[in-house]
């Protein structure tokens, strides 16, 4: 083989590396900005006719633990909420990038006295499942009920 197409051999291997490496591309938010690990934000619906941001309460007859749920009221913002790659990421990298782990937590006080990390919870009754604050009651052997991903919506 000649050493031009050894060259080009060497050249479309580092581009296929190097694209196969490339970092997921960052979540924006509505300000076109790149949302970082060390800073807040709102969830907000896309059209606030359909009620507000996100925030806690209390579900199914109990104080806690607070289930993730929308504002009634499309004029409140909810609570604000801290997003950070799950498993911590590279120290040096505080973008959050789509279609990667991320856990999220409010940044507020609760009454309960515990985590505002989100997590999935399943119904003992029903198996129904939902999005809930607070220590993972039975942790599966993944441990990923706390993982979540920002996926881009093109609808």
């Amino acid at each position: 083989m000649s050493s031009r197409r050894v060259g080009l051999l060497f050249i479309s291997l580092l581009a296929i590396a190097l694209s196969c490496s490339a970092d997921p591309p960052p979540v924006h938010d509505t300000d076109g900005n790149e949302l970082r690990a060390d800073a807040n934000y709102y969830v907000l619906p896309a059209n606030r006719a359909h009620g507000g941001g996100l925030t806690m309460a209390p579900g199914h007859g109990r104080r806690c633990p607070l289930f993730v749920s929308q504002e009634a009221d499309g004029q409140r913002d909810g609570l604000p909420v801290r997003i950070a790659p799950h498993g911590g990421g590279a120290p040096s990298d505080k973008i959050i990038r789509l279609s990667t782990d991320v856990r999220i937590s409010f940044r507020a006080y609760t009454t309960c006295v515990q985590s505002t990390e989100w997590h999935i919870d399943s119904e003992l009754v029903s198996g129904r499942r939902h999005v809930i604050t607070g220590p993972v009651r039975d942790p599966s052997p993944s441990g990923r009920e706390n993982a979540f991903r920002i996926e881009k919506y093109s609808g």
